[in-house]
């Protein structure tokens, strides 16, 4: 029980209610107080990997160039740079995906999908 309401979970929800009946919940984060409806979905704040849009709590989504991008709890702040995998011709680096660059002893070494392993000897 909570001072002057209460508070109840179901799944990903919590619940929050006052006296008088009116019912804050919130997906994914932690209801706010003060729902004049007999049913709000209004969240105060969200749980890691999500973020408030609106009265909301939805996933954070990163960005990623050359690769796909870092989701949810993988996230921790909603539009970071932060790659979750890499496109072909393409290698993990410090959360980015920059383009493979292969060596040549005498010559020029390949890049992108031409160098399918970063750092390995294949020559343009």
């Amino acid at each position: 029980h909570v001072q002057g309401g209460w508070c109840g979970h179901a799944g990903a929800t919590t619940y929050w209610g006052d006296v008088n009946g009116a019912v804050c919940s919130c997906q994914h984060g932690s209801p706010a107080t003060g729902c004049r409806q007999g049913s709000e979905n209004r969240c105060a704040s969200c749980h890691a990997g999500f973020h408030l849009s609106g009265s909301n709590c939805v996933a954070n989504v990163c960005s990623c160039s050359g690769g796909a991008a870092a989701t949810g709890t993988a996230c921790s702040s909603h539009g970071l740079a932060k790659c979750a995998s890499c496109d072909a011709g393409r290698h993990k680096h410090n959360h980015a995906c920059p383009l493979n660059t292969c060596t040549c002893a005498h010559g020029t070494g390949t890049t992108g999908a031409a160098c399918p392993t970063h750092n390995t000897h294949v020559c343009a």
